[in-house]
């Protein structure tokens, strides 16, 4: 799977609202990166979220902050877990993600980056 991947991915463990067409679930993001991410859904809400599902993605960073918010599809799910690719998000959620995950990685070099490049 890490072949596929364009971005380095941090770890991350905040809460989450994954809604589709069959619900809203509550969880814990586990990774993300400016492309994806992976998230742990509550209870039995793993079987309800299938692959290419549609759907939007809530993370809420913690201290008061405003929800980043994105248009989502599920590209694996399984074991309660469940990969998130992002369809589309806003300048303003762009730039929040960044910052997100600046503050929550130890290797603020690789965010935004290709695995193994380095610079800009």
């Amino acid at each position: 799977m890490t072949g596929k991947r364009r971005f380095h991915r941090v770890k991350c463990a905040t809460e989450i609202v994954l809604k589709s067409d069959t619900g809203a679930y509550q969880g814990r993001l586990e990774n993300i990166s400016p492309d994806g991410a992976l998230v742990m859904l509550q209870g039995s809400a793993i079987a309800l979220v299938k692959t290419g599902d549609k759907c939007t993605l809530a993370v809420y960073p913690g201290n008061g902050e405003v929800p980043l918010q994105f248009m989502a599809e599920v590209v694996h799910s399984g074991f309660s877990m469940a990969g998130i690719k992002f369809l589309a998000m806003d300048a303003d959620t762009k730039n929040r993600l960044r910052m997100l995950m600046d503050r929550v990685t130890s290797e603020p070099e690789k965010c935004g980056k290709k695995p193994g490049l380095t610079g800009g």
